[in-house]
């Protein structure tokens, strides 16, 4: 048995929010006892005291969450300044949840902490892990890296960082009573679990591929080796400095034939270079690329396509980690998103991400994304 449960409320007092949260969740658990969950919820409400009240609720509950920019479900569609519980009750499936923290100070050890935690006491092997990290904090690309090394083979790392509204600020990462920053949750799941998944974006790629010929990290210095901010002063009067999230570049690292999304923060005319939101390799070949909300929502389709594809049975579950750039960037149509992935199970619940963090297909390592929606069919049967 693996049964979820989705409840979802706009009420700001977190009583209020518990009362409609726990009346959508047991009446789809018809009596299943809850050993898990996820918690997202908008800055806005009182997501402190609503983790007391959940915790108080289902004892014993292995919890993480984080705050949101926007929340994703079956029973609200798109809301914002929402929160968003999602319960799991499974004699089949072990699921335990664990914390890792000072990511930013060494984020190797705070995979580690989260993922060692998380593994305790579990007489199964580990399946799939959901992490929700801090990713404000430290660098996305070594996070990434850190956790497929710490999961290691067997375990595939999905998930989307903690966010906020209005803009890139603090956030917070939730594991069971306590609030945390800076630090990673994880939420693991263990065989005999069916998933699948899908990441896309919808960008689509413009001109020739060129070659990143020298950087540091997130610094791009040259492309072709010629400075680096000619790859979008051809396009763009780069004067102003900052493109904002709607023309990223595609990444094709050696060996892969599918793209990934790096997100520009700053193209740098002055000093040649430009600042991408996380880093890029030498010798990767980079691709402009642009999109409308059209494409986006394309995007969003070819990801639940995907997922639904490679799905082996019926999926009891969707959760979905969507980039808050493309909401962004959608705006009204931000619930056309939702409106793209409704059918694909029972049961769906997500929320805007900063950064997302999943494999570009089966059998590969995660990377670390920008603007692009990831989802994750669960069930059993």
């Amino acid at each position: 048995m693996f049964k979820t449960a989705v409840g979802h409320s706009e009420y700001f007092d977190a009583k209020d929010a518990a009362e409609e949260l726990f009346a959508q969740c047991e009446a789809a658990l018809g009596g299943a006892k809850p050993s898990a969950g996820m918690l997202f919820a908008a800055p806005s409400c009182e997501y402190a005291d609503l983790l007391k009240l959940v915790n108080a609720r289902y004892e014993g509950l292995e919890l993480i969450g984080a705050t949101s920019d926007g929340e994703i479900s079956s029973c609200g569609a798109f809301k914002e300044d929402s929160s968003l519980l999602v319960l799991f009750a499974s004699d089949e499936v072990e699921i335990k949840a664990g914390i890792g923290t000072g990511a930013s100070n060494d984020t190797k050890a705070a995979a580690r902490n989260a993922l060692q935690a998380a593994r305790e006491g579990m007489a199964k092997p580990a399946a799939l892990c959901v992490a929700l990290p801090d990713v404000t904090s430290m660098n996305g690309v070594h996070l990434a890296d850190c956790l497929n090394e710490e999961a290691g083979e067997g375990t595939v790392i999905i998930g989307g960082g903690a966010s906020a509204q209005g803009g890139v600020k603090k956030t917070f990462q939730f594991h069971k009573n306590d609030i945390f920053t800076d630090s990673i949750a994880v939420l693991i799941f263990s065989a005999p679990l069916k998933f699948s998944f899908g990441a896309a974006s919808g960008w689509k790629a413009v001109g020739n591929r060129k070659t990143v010929t020298r950087s540091q990290r997130n610094i791009i210095h040259e492309i072709d080796s010629k400075p680096a901010s000619e790859f979008y002063s051809n396009y763009f009067d780069c004067n102003t400095g900052v493109l904002g999230g709607e023309f990223p570049m595609l990444i094709f690292e050696e060996g892969e034939s599918v793209p990934y999304i790096r997100a520009v923060i700053q193209v740098d005319c002055g000093g040649g270079t430009i600042k991408a939101a996380g880093d890029v390799k030498e010798g990767t070949s980079v691709q402009f690329a642009e999109a409308g909300r059209d494409e986006i929502i394309d995007g969003a389709r070819e990801s639940i396509e995907m997922a639904v594809k490679n799905f082996n049975g019926r999926p009891e579950l969707l959760l979905v980690f969507s980039c808050a750039a493309r909401k962004n960037i959608l705006g009204t149509k931000t619930g056309l998103e939702f409106e793209a992935l409704k059918n694909a199970a029972p049961r769906i619940a997500g929320f805007y991400t900063y950064d997302e963090i999943g494999p570009l297909g089966p059998g590969k390592p995660s990377k670390f994304h920008n603007a692009t929606i990831i989802t994750l069919l669960m069930g059993v049967d």
